[in-house]
């Protein structure tokens, strides 16, 4: 955290500095972090963003609103990812037209870079917090038609067809998912779960 407050180093190393905190970030103190996400140089922003999500602090959506209004689309655009992890509730009706707004933007972000199966991967998990499913389950067929290997994308996939209740849907994907990863543990324990 001390690289990361100081002010002689170049924002790069500082940001930088910050994304290796993630995984202890609830021992910081929580006023660091609001100075951060204040910062002038928006990677430095950006950075914050993700210690928010990773904070022990139990009103993140708060945090997190006024950082999709920021002047620069990298942070606005972390500040969503961020946003979407909190599992947003009650979000005031002052914000929603931001919100949904930012969720656009962010949408488009992905959607400029769909020819990725990561990025589908992630197209799918905001049609997930959007409660969107048929839309989900095609970014994650699009993902796994793109990378066969891509064992998650499989996973989703077959897990959100068994939750819609298309169970013959979710055990044929599990059979195409073995059929190109055919070793895969977790593919095999999930076939072997009764509730598919």
């Amino acid at each position: 955290m001390d690289l990361a407050n100081d002010q002689k180093l170049p924002a790069i190393v500082r940001a930088s500095a910050l994304e290796r905190l993630f995984p202890v970030v609830g021992n910081f103190d929580l006023n660091t972090i609001d100075v951060l996400l204040t910062d002038e140089n928006a990677w430095i922003r950006a950075a914050a963003v993700n210690l928010v999500v990773y904070s022990s602090r139990k009103n993140k959506t708060q945090i997190l609103l006024p950082l999709l209004c920021d002047s620069v689309r990298s942070v606005r655009l972390e500040a969503v990812k961020a946003f979407l992890e909190t599992n947003p509730e009650g979000v005031a009706r002052s914000y929603r037209l931001t919100l949904n707004r930012a969720i656009k933007e962010y949408q488009q972000s992905l959607a400029d870079k769909a020819d990725f199966p990561e990025i589908q991967m992630a197209i799918g998990g905001v049609a997930l917090t959007k409660r969107n499913i048929p839309a989900a389950i095609s970014a994650f067929s699009q993902a796994v038609e793109m990378d066969p290997q891509l064992v998650q994308a499989w996973v989703m996939l077959a897990r959100i067809e068994a939750a819609v209740g298309q169970r013959l849907e979710a055990k044929q994907t599990l059979i195409k998912a073995l059929e190109a990863n055919p070793s895969n543990r977790q593919l095999l324990q999930l076939s072997n779960n009764p509730g598919f």
